[in-house]
């Protein structure tokens, strides 16, 4: 008699705990389901102008990845510094209040320095040399602290750009002696302040929007820029003696925000890395083909163009050399690298 109510209890614990399995798998289930479905509403930023190859490159992965998503991820882009500095961009997504910056390789130095290594005058000697450090264990390690310190993510490296030119607006660099004392117009991020110091001028911090007023007012006697800036910024007019440098092999690269990535699927994950890189690929096909029409242009209304001997360049960079010690001791460059860079093929 006493069997059957034990029994019965023994049937309602039992039932009670599948409704509590049963339970806790459809909410895994739902989940899944509406990280799949859930549509996410992004903000993009860039500095660079609307008609330059970085904005319309940039709108071109809005696209994809909206396309490719199937409308789950929209992506809203606002060119011409319309969300703030570099360095308010950057930092905006260390806190999650923007999910994606298409800027200069070297921006997040204001928050991690040794990113400055992209933009160190001189040390690359080729563009196959700089992919080379773009490849290497060295950015890995980068790109990883960058993820873990600041939750900023780097979708991709690829958006090549032309070499940066130095632009004064009385005359051509030709060595040491003409850039002694020069004042240069310098973004705030550390390595760009180094380097100018490095080569004798005096740094005076302009954003990126207002370099063409400073040097019109002679605030800046001169500016550096890659090549495909020059001619949509106007620069061209107000500093038209443009040296042919090879300063610098700069990239654009996408960052975005970790914590909007994590939000996402994996596979839509997957989609906007590689909407970013196939973008990537366009970008730097656009400011080849913009580039010739650009310095054309350029010519045609009064710019001029010259060459940096070699000797020049080489003694740059014995200036650059000198201060190695000094910039590891501040941070801008881990110790090593410098020799490291430099052995890379």
């Amino acid at each position: 008699m006493l069997e059957k109510p034990l029994i019965h209890l023994r049937h309602c614990r039992f039932i009670r705990v599948f409704l509590v399995a049963s339970l806790v798998a459809a909410c895994s289930f739902c989940s899944r389901a509406d990280n799949i479905t859930t549509n996410h509403e992004w903000i993009a930023g860039s500095l660079t102008p609307a008609d330059s190859p970085t904005t319309q490159a940039a709108i071109y992965f809005s696209h994809l990845v909206e396309k490719e998503t199937d409308g789950r991820v929209r992506i809203r882009h606002y060119d011409s510094s319309t969300l703030g500095t570099g360095q308010q961009q950057i930092e905006a997504l260390a806190l999650g209040t923007q999910q994606v910056y298409v800027g200069s390789g070297s921006a997040p130095s204001i928050l991690l320095p040794t990113y400055g290594v992209i933009d160190l005058a001189f040390i690359f000697r080729n563009r196959q040399h700089f992919n080379a450090f773009l490849a290497s264990s060295m950015m890995k390690e980068l790109n990883q602290r960058l993820i873990d310190e600041f939750n900023i993510r780097v979708l991709a490296m690829n958006w090549f750009r032309e070499p940066r030119y130095l632009l004064h607006r009385d005359h051509f660099i030709q060595g040491p002696q003409t850039l002694m004392g020069a004042r240069a117009r310098a973004p705030n991020l550390p390595m760009f302040l180094a380097n100018w110091k490095n080569l004798g001028a005096v740094p005076v911090k302009v954003s990126f929007s207002e370099q063409y007023l400073a040097l019109s007012q002679n605030l800046v006697e001169m500016t550096e820029a890659s090549g495909d800036d020059i001619y949509p910024m106007r620069l061209h007019e107000v500093a038209p003696f443009i040296t042919d440098a090879e300063l610098m092999y700069p990239q654009v690269s996408v960052y975005v925000s970790e914590k909007a990535f994590r939000s996402l699927n994996s596979i839509d994950q997957a989609v906007i890395s590689k909407a970013a890189f196939e973008a990537g690929n366009k970008h730097t096909d656009l400011v080849t083909q913009r580039f010739t029409l650009d310095r054309n242009q350029i010519e045609q209304e009064g710019g001029q163009f010259q060459i940096l001997p070699l000797q020049a360049k080489n003694e740059f960079l014995q200036m650059v050399n000198q201060q190695v010690t000094r910039m590891e001791a501040d941070g801008l460059i881990p110790l090593g690298w410098f020799d490291r860079i430099q052995t890379l093929q």
